[in-house]
């Protein structure tokens, strides 16, 4: 989420639009972990945004002995399919 807001920052017209433009992480609802090359997190995010509570979905990989953290996707979750 700090990625999303830091680029809303890096390529909005740095007004002051870009704070309702802003998330607010609420919660991790679901999640998934697969083990890859370091792990792989499949992750259902609950954010408000503008005031509504909206679902985004995200892949983030994580290499602990690395000290590395890269997103990965980061989007809207599709409401047709709940369980991917």
């Amino acid at each position: 989420m700090e990625e999303y807001n830091n680029g809303v920052k890096l390529w909005g017209n740095n007004s002051d639009d870009d704070e309702r433009e802003k998330l607010s992480f609420s919660e991790v609802v679901e999640a998934q972990q697969q083990v890859v090359s370091g792990l792989k997190y499949y992750l259902k995010i609950s954010a408000t945004h503008r005031g509504i509570n909206k679902m985004f979905s995200s892949v983030v990989v994580v290499k602990p002995w690395l000290h590395s953290m890269k997103l990965l996707h980061f989007a809207p979750a599709s409401t047709s399919n709940t369980n991917q």
